[in-house]
């Protein structure tokens, strides 16, 4: 089946969802139509399925949580720093204005995922298969996303300053807007869609890469050095 091209499809949530208090995390374990909040920082569970959920507000700070679902959730102004999500599956996610430094996503797959004012800085998405995903006003700088397969990918107005694209395969993404100043593995972003004022810093990134130097001289004899 043809993957679906268009913007990502925003979590489907009912319009009142209970509060839940203080969520247990653990392994095998099955939350729907609820709101989380407070502090759950350093919990541990894997393979947990979230299902229809609203997290606001809400502390999650080096949680770990191989191989988590998340299905139709909206995450607002939560902290999940550090926090370890290998492997986990996201479809029709939304994160807004939330602080993700360090988060791990290697190796996960995301459907319909948009990411609005975060900090993602340092994170890793290694290996990531994503279709339609949305970075939107995100700090990413030195972020990984080496290696990965990102399929209708957008990057608007956000720090790519750093950050690492090596052998990443991601036809069609647009990066409008965004600062790509030392943008790691540029050679490797082809297909891709930018802006005017991206032509430089991201042209300065493929020559590094390419070891490719300027110099005006014709008579490398002259002793000047290259530009």
């Amino acid at each position: 089946m043809a993957k679906r091209s268009g913007p990502p499809t925003p979590p489907r949530l009912p319009p009142q969802l209970p509060a839940a208090g203080r969520v247990e995390f653990g392994d095998d374990l099955h939350f729907a139509r609820l709101t989380i909040g407070g502090d759950h920082s350093e919990q541990q569970g894997s393979h947990m399925h979230f299902d229809e959920v609203l997290i606001n507000e809400a502390r999650l700070v080096g949680v770990r949580a191989p191989h988590l679902r998340l299905s139709d959730v909206r995450i607002e102004g939560i902290d999940l720093s550090g926090a370890i999500l290998e492997e986990a599956v996201l479809t029709r996610v939304e994160f807004k204005d939330c602080r993700m430094s360090g988060v791990q996503f290697p190796q996960s797959t995301m459907d319909d995922v948009v990411f609005v004012d975060c900090k993602l800085n340092d994170a890793n998405f290694r290996m990531i298969r994503a279709d339609r995903i949305r970075f939107d006003d995100v700090n990413l700088r030195d972020a990984e996303f080496s290696t990965g397969q990102l399929a209708s990918a957008c990057f608007l107005d956000s720090d790519l300053r750093g950050t690492e694209f090596s052998q990443t395969v991601m036809p069609g993404a647009r990066l409008h807007g965004s600062d790509v100043t030392d943008l790691r593995g540029a050679e490797y972003l082809r297909d891709i869609v930018i802006d005017t004022t991206q032509v430089l810093p991201l042209a300065r990134g493929v020559f590094a890469a390419l070891h490719i130097s300027i110099d005006d001289d014709p008579d490398p004899a002259s002793g000047k050095e290259p530009a």
